[in-house]
């Protein structure tokens, strides 16, 4: 489940700039957890994972640059919650989460 909800937040994410059109900037910052490999983490000093290798991919395939912001997951839940980040993955889906962030029903 957890996993899941990199691909979604990021496509979402993704929508949203481009639905935004030319007039907007094509770059968005989103975080990436720094601990948890092999989803996202960071292996010899550089961020890496399935998750990562996805929101990468998701991202280029819309033709919007990505700079990806690595931190803990705390925070980097905090920072969406905060509306400082668009995105964090990846997020685990449970009781607290379900009520603060959208999610698909698959």
């Amino acid at each position: 489940m957890r996993a899941g909800f990199v691909l979604w937040r990021a496509l979402l994410a993704c929508a949203l700039l481009v639905a935004a059109g030319p007039a907007r900037a094509q770059a968005v910052t989103i975080g990436a957890e720094d601990d948890w490999f092999p989803f996202s983490g960071v292996v010899n000093g550089e961020v890496r994972g399935l998750g990562v290798d996805l929101v990468r991919a998701a991202f280029a395939a819309a033709g919007v640059e990505l700079k990806l912001q690595v931190l803990p997951y705390g925070r980097c839940i905090e920072l969406v919650k905060r509306g400082e980040l668009v995105a964090c993955f990846d997020t685990v889906r449970n009781s607290t989460t379900e009520k603060e962030f959208l999610w698909p029903r698959e």
